[in-house]
């Protein structure tokens, strides 16, 4: 499976904590904080058809990382550094997630990309020494390092290549 840069739990990307939601009562400071426009709704609430903090029940079962389980198939998981429209750490709470169930999961966190990298063919041209390498395969220990000269092309066949071959 491979995962690039989307939202994985939305309730945390705009309020990672519950004081931030408290804080976020005030309706038109809702409207900004979550879309960064008073009265525009998310992208979010638009998919869901209300603001996220009316129907979190909602919002729990829409978060991809409600379904995280043990005996998922391995995981790459693609997140630009530069990234303004979904933050990293969405992609690291989906790597803590399958990490903490045990499966076997490669996280890249690639310098100079925004969102969307993947769609922008003269990004991924010049991409080479720019990906940071978090891997958690189980049983083994979590590991962090540069990964130089490789493109993020090769990094995806290499992932194939070693998951379903």
């Amino acid at each position: 499976m491979v995962e690039g840069y989307g939202p994985i739990d939305f309730m945390q990307m705009y309020y990672p904590n519950e004081a931030a939601a408290q804080e976020a009562g005030n309706e038109e400071t809702r409207r900004v904080v979550m879309s960064g426009e008073a009265g525009q709704p998310s992208r979010e609430e638009e998919l869901l058809g209300a603001p996220l903090l009316e129907i979190p029940d909602i919002v729990s079962l829409a978060n991809p990382v409600t379904y995280v389980r043990r005996g998922m198939p391995p995981f790459l998981i693609l997140h630009g550094l530069d990234d303004e429209l979904v933050p990293v750490s969405q992609s690291k709470l989906l790597y803590r997630a399958l990490k903490e169930t045990d499966n076997s999961v490669v996280a890249c966190f690639i310098k100079g990309a925004k969102h969307a990298f993947l769609n922008d063919n003269d990004f991924l041209a010049k991409v080479q020494d720019c990906v940071y390498l978090w891997k958690y395969e189980s049983g083994h220990e979590d590991q962090k390092t540069l990964v130089k000269a490789v493109s993020i092309g090769q990094l995806c066949l290499e992932f194939f290549r070693r998951n379903l071959m």
